[in-house]
């Protein structure tokens, strides 16, 4: 069973959030979508929610098309959500996620 320590230490802060998203939209990349490198590295730009690819600059955003597109909500707050709506029996509430 998943606990809620497991989920905080996997996911305490927005960054790894992003991290998780990163690594399911594009999983292994094997080049750079702009610049066709293969194995180019790309970092994690901190002011925005986007990866930059070290060679060309070529940036990727893992929330694009996603519903955490737009959302000024953090990261942690919707995968709390996600998190409560997976491990109970019976659903979460409106009034509980928004407390």
């Amino acid at each position: 069973m998943y606990t809620i320590a497991q989920f905080r230490k996997e996911y305490g802060n927005d960054a790894r959030c992003l991290d998780r998203l990163f690594t399911i939209s594009y999983g292994k990349i094997e080049g750079c979508p702009g610049c066709g490198v293969v194995g180019a590295e790309f970092r994690r730009i901190t002011t925005r929610r986007c990866y930059q690819c070290r060679v060309c600059y070529h940036q990727l955003y893992p929330t694009k098309g996603t519903i955490f597109e737009k959302t000024r909500t953090p990261l942690t707050y919707w995968f709390y959500a996600m998190y409560l709506m997976t491990t109970t029996r019976n659903g979460v509430s409106a009034k509980e996620l928004e407390r």
